[in-house]
């Protein structure tokens, strides 16, 4: 016997969206000044270093993000996420936490 499971019909299937995604990013990223770049890459980098899970940089028409994808627990409440908080907040970087990823936005 089959169980329906209801689904969105109308949504794209996950390979064709991370391609969508890519397709975007690379096309946003010329939208952004040398400088631009390297400011997000510096958060990249320091985000890197205090979480222990998949981080990476997203651009998109409006901000740029850095993602933490399935952060440990642990590292929500480690001293090295705790002081990259207080940069982020005192560079005017948002934070926006949600149940599966922690994602850094910077205003472009």
């Amino acid at each position: 016997m089959f169980k329906k499971i209801d689904t969105d019909e109308t949504a794209m299937p996950k390979w064709l969206a991370a391609e969508d995604a890519q397709k975007r990013n690379t096309v946003n990223r010329k939208l952004y000044t040398e400088d631009e770049q390297k400011y997000v890459m510096e958060l990249l980098s320091k985000v890197s270093q205090v979480y222990n899970a998949r981080v990476f940089s997203n651009y998109r028409e409006q901000f740029a993000t850095v993602k933490v994808q399935k952060p440990n627990r642990m590292n929500l409440k480690s001293y090295g996420v705790m002081e990259l908080n207080k940069w982020a907040d005192a560079q005017g970087i948002d934070r926006v936490v949600t149940k599966s990823a922690v994602i850094y936005r910077v205003k472009h």
